[in-house]
């Protein structure tokens, strides 16, 4: 679920503001929840890359080097992996080519983060399933499927909102 939310969270705030917040700075607040965020991605890939068992044949594989070798032939790592490059460093060693303290360009070399949105209808259906199994909470299945379609819609239209205000606001 946690990591359900910092996708989310990735995925809606990190285009707003390329495409809104174009004459903010970058504050500490906003540093820090972007790290915090990054942080617990990268504890998934660990967890994943480290102790996440698999089932293969009917048999529980538990071992670490089998698990690393699974998650590594995954299609998952490569974007996970992608998706953690702390690409904002760039603007560090290259300060004349844009000025970091603005949030628009933070945010701009954090846009990597977004790679994991792909996932999203993978992770929401492992929260439901953790839902029914372990609070018992059991969900109707047409009103989620419903509610499932409007989160798709929306953060589709987010994304096309925010890339169109950027070619207007690029085109003047």
């Amino acid at each position: 679920g946690l990591i359900l939310l910092v996708t989310l969270y990735n995925a809606i705030a990190l285009p707003f503001r390329v495409a809104f917040l174009e004459n903010h700075t970058t504050s500490s607040t906003w540093i820090a929840l972007d790290y915090l965020c990054d942080l617990v991605l990268l504890s998934d890939m660990l967890i994943r890359a480290a102790f996440l068992a698999y089932f293969d044949d009917n048999h529980l594989i538990v071992e670490r080097d089998k698990i690393f070798q699974h998650y590594r032939r995954s299609h998952r790592m490569k974007w996970h992996v992608l998706a953690a490059l702390p690409l904002e460093i760039i603007t560090v060693f290259v300060p004349t080519m844009c000025p970091l303290w603005t949030l628009q360009v933070w945010s701009l070399f954090r846009l990597n983060k977004v790679l994991r949105l792909p996932e999203f209808s993978h992770l929401l259906s492992q929260v439901e399933s953790t839902l029914a199994k372990k609070a018992g909470i059991k969900l109707p299945r047409n009103q989620l499927r419903v509610g499932k379609l409007i989160m798709v819609i929306l953060i589709s239209a987010h994304l096309v909102g925010c890339i169109f205000f950027v070619i207007a606001n690029l085109n003047q």
